[in-house]
C-alpha cells in the first residue's frame, strides 16, 4: 500500500466531512457535463472518495459506478450512495473494462500522479469509455510539480500534485480526445483549477 492510500483510509472520515457539499461552480461544470452525455449514460467516477460527486449525477438520473484506491473511502461512499456500484481499483497498477462507460469524471483524482506518468493514465481512460464518450478532468491550475504542505485533522502533511496550464493539459488531452469545453473554477481555500469536457475521438 502506498503511502498515498494510508493516508485517504487513515484520513477517510475527516475528508467525508469536509467534501459533502458540492461547489457551486463545479455542480454547473457537472450539469454542462450531464447535458452532453447520450441518454441511458452509464458514468463512471474515476477517484470517487466519498461518493459525493456521484450522489449528485444519480440525483440527475444518471447510473454511476465508482472506482476508488482507498478502501476506507469506498466504505463511506457505498453508505453515500447506496444505489451505486463500487471497485477498489488503483487508476495506475489495475486493469480495467474496455469500452464500458459512456462519460468519465476524474475530479481532482489524477493530480498527485507525477506528470511523466499521465499521458499513460489519460491512454487508459480512452480505451475505458465508449466512442463519443465524454471525459471530465479537473486539475490544480498552475505549473511544475512539487510538494505541498497541506492541513488534515490538525495535522500538518506533505503531499505531491502536479500543476497544468491550460496550454499543457490541452495539448496533452489532444492525444486521444477532442477537447469540447474548457472552464476555470475557485476552489472553497482559495486554489484555482481548470476543468476539460472531453470527447473520444
Amino acid at each position: 500500500m502506498s503511502d498515498l492510500q494510508q493516508e485517504y483510509n487513515q484520513y477517510a472520515q475527516q475528508y467525508n466531512q469536509s467534501h459533502q457539499i458540492l461547489n457551486p461552480d463545479f455542480e454547473k461544470i457537472l450539469r454542462k457535463f450531464i447535458s452532453i452525455l447520450p441518454k441511458d449514460s452509464l458514468v463512471l467516477d474515476l477517484g470517487c472518495g466519498n461518493g459525493r460527486d456521484m450522489k449528485f449525477l444519480f440525483q440527475n438520473n444518471i447510473k454511476v459506478e465508482g472506482y476508488d484506491f482507498s478502501e476506507e473511502m469506498i466504505k463511506i461512499a457505498k453508505k453515500n450512495v447506496p444505489q451505486a456500484n463500487f471497485s477498489l481499483k488503483d487508476i495506475e497498477k489495475d486493469l480495467f473494462p474496455k469500452q464500458k462507460y459512456d462519460g468519465i469524471i476524474a475530479n481532482c483524482s489524477l493530480l498527485h500522479f507525477p506528470k511523466n506518468k499521465i499521458s499513460k493514465i489519460f491512454a487508459k481512460i480512452h480505451q475505458t469509455i465508449k466512442k463519443n464518450g465524454i471525459f471530465l478532468v479537473r486539475f490544480k491550475a498552475g505549473s511544475g510539480e512539487h510538494e505541498l504542505e497541506i492541513e488534515i485533522n490538525q495535522q500538518k502533511i506533505k503531499r505531491f500534485f502536479a500543476f497544468y496550464s491550460k496550454k499543457e493539459l490541452k495539448h496533452l488531452l489532444e492525444k486521444k480526445f477532442k477537447v469540447l469545453e474548457i472552464f476555470t473554477n475557485q476552489g472553497k481555500r482559495g486554489n484555482w483549477y481548470i476543468v476539460m469536457i472531453c470527447q473520444k475521438i
